[in-house]
């Protein structure tokens, strides 16, 4: 499978099962819950997200839907996922910043958007903890 299909974009050159690495294969390989398979996946925008925004992807988890500025077009990065699983602030004062997002990332992140009340993490487990890879899906 090609990483194109998994994303739903044209990118047949890209292969995933060869063991090519990028922003999607490290998503993919962190987050065990499943692959994104279809445009309203909220693995897909976690992934487009990654690649055209910059985000580390602690900063990508700790996203609350308020930090999201469609109109905008950016990302406010307030708050991290640490390596214990929970939400703390950013590294450093620079890390605290707001950051570009163009009309692809702020496209895939309306699936996300429209699924969270608006105080939520933008991309959280059903119970409202951050995405964490040692949780295991259907």
């Amino acid at each position: 499978m090609h990483t194109g299909e998994l994303l739903g974009l044209d990118v047949p050159d890209v292969d995933i099962e060869a063991g090519t690495l990028g922003v999607e294969r490290q998503c993919l390989q962190s987050w065990t819950i499943g692959p994104p398979k279809t445009a309203g996946s909220p693995f897909r925008a976690a992934v487009v997200t990654l690649a055209g925004s910059g985000l580390h992807t602690g900063e990508l988890l700790g996203l609350d839907v308020p930090d999201v500025d469609i109109e905008a077009g950016t990302l406010g990065v307030e708050r991290r996922r640490l390596q214990s699983w929970t939400i703390g602030p950013p590294k450093t004062a620079e890390s605290r910043r707001t950051v570009p997002a163009g009309v692809v990332v702020t496209d895939a992140l309306l699936v996300p958007l429209a699924a969270r009340p608006a105080r939520e993490r933008l991309f959280a487990m059903e119970e409202g903890e951050p995405l964490d890879s040692r949780a295991r899906g259907p």
